[in-house]
C-alpha cells in the first residue's frame, strides 16, 4: 500500500526524513481530475527502533516536548491536563517534571495510553508508578515493557513470549485495553503493598 504524505506531515508524526529508507520510485496515474500524475519517491519506515523508543528511560522537559511537538509549552500542559500525556517527577526532585519521550512515537497507541493515565488518575496514584510499570518488563505482556507494547515494538531478546503476544493481538481494542490496564493495576497493588 502506498500512502502519500508531505514532509511536514511526517514531522508532525515524529518521523524524521533521515530515518526513512529509499525503496525506489512509483508511477502515479490519476484518473481523478485535479490530482497530479507522475513519479514519486517511495520510502519505508525504519525497522529498527528510533532513539525515542530505544530508551525506556528518556525524559524530556516541557520545553523539549513543545519543540518536538511544534507547539507551545502551554499546549503540552493542556494535553497533559486532558490526559493525552503524562509527566513524572524524577527521584529526589520537588519540581521540574519531565515527560517520557516515547509519548512522541508515531506508532503510539494513544487510546491505550489515555486509558492507563485515566485509571491511575482516578485512583489518585502518582504517575511515577505508571512510569515504573511502563518501563519494566512485564510477563503478562509477553515479556515486553509497557512502552514497547504501546509503540508496537517487539525487541529481539530472551524472554519475549510470542504465544502471549499472539493472544494479546487477537483481542479487540477494548478487551486489550482492559487487559493491559488490569495488569498495570495488579502491579500497582503489588508496589503499594
Amino acid at each position: 500500500m502506498l500512502l502519500a504524505v508531505t514532509p511536514s506531515a511526517l514531522v508532525r508524526l515524529g518521523i524524521r526524513l533521515a530515518d526513512l529508507s529509499d525503496v525506489g520510485t512509483a508511477r502515479l496515474n490519476s484518473k481523478v481530475q485535479g490530482t497530479p500524475s507522475g513519479s514519486v519517491k517511495v520510502v519505508s519506515l525504519p525497522t529498527t527502533p528510533s532513539k525515542a523508543s530505544e530508551a525506556n528511560s528518556t525524559l524530556l522537559t516541557a520545553e523539549a516536548m513543545a519543540d518536538l511537538m511544534h507547539c507551545s509549552r502551554a499546549n503540552v500542559y493542556e494535553r497533559e491536563k486532558k490526559g493525552a500525556l503524562f509527566s513524572v517527577l524524577p527521584p529526589g526532585r520537588e519540581n521540574g517534571r519531565r515527560y517520557p519521550a516515547f509519548q512522541l512515537e508515531a506508532r503510539l497507541d494513544t487510546a491505550l495510553l489515555a486509558a492507563l493515565i485515566s485509571r491511575f488518575r482516578t485512583l489518585q496514584v502518582p504517575t511515577n508508578l505508571l512510569w515504573d510499570f511502563l518501563r519494566s518488563v512485564q510477563p503478562s505482556l509477553g515479556g515486553l515493557t509497557g512502552v514497547e507494547l504501546l509503540i508496537g515494538q517487539v525487541p529481539q531478546r530472551p524472554g519475549v513470549d510470542a504465544a502471549v503476544l499472539n493472544e494479546l493481538n487477537k483481542l479487540d481494542v477494548e478487551a486489550r485495553q482492559e487487559y493491559v490496564v488490569t495488569h498495570a493495576l495488579e502491579g500497582l497493588a503489588y508496589a503499594l503493598s
